[in-house]
């Protein structure tokens, strides 16, 4: 088994969300997406717990997530890589662990990356 195929199972695991168009696995658990870009906002726009993080990653860490306990499916995000890795420390600090999951190829190509944040 290669990194590849583990991540696949923590996201599969963890109620990770699917390609844009798809449903969600964890339609209740949180998503932070970047607002700016219009494939994320296709993301979110079905999902019941979305959180625009154009502004700043950091800000919306400690309004909303920090302190609090995470929710059964983890955190999703669809965001540029400099906001994943920058909400990949905050949940560090917070003893969470941030994994990269290779996402569809039109996000990819639109310059964002599909992470999910796990206990």
């Amino acid at each position: 088994m290669n990194r590849r195929d583990s991540m696949k199972l923590v996201a599969a695991g963890a109620g990770a969300v699917t390609a844009p168009g798809m449903a969600f696995a964890a339609a209740s658990a949180p998503l932070i997406y970047d607002g700016r870009f219009a494939a994320a906002c296709a993301v979110a726009a079905g999902h019941t717990d979305a959180h625009d993080c154009a502004e700043d990653a950091a800000s919306l860490w400690f309004a909303r997530f920090a302190g609090q306990r995470l929710p059964i499916g983890g955190i999703a995000g669809f965001t540029t890589m400099a906001d994943a890795l920058v909400l990949g420390d905050c949940a560090r600090r917070a003893g969470l662990r941030l994994a990269l999951i290779n996402g569809p190829a039109d996000l990819e190509k639109s310059g964002l990356v599909h992470w999910h944040i796990y206990a």
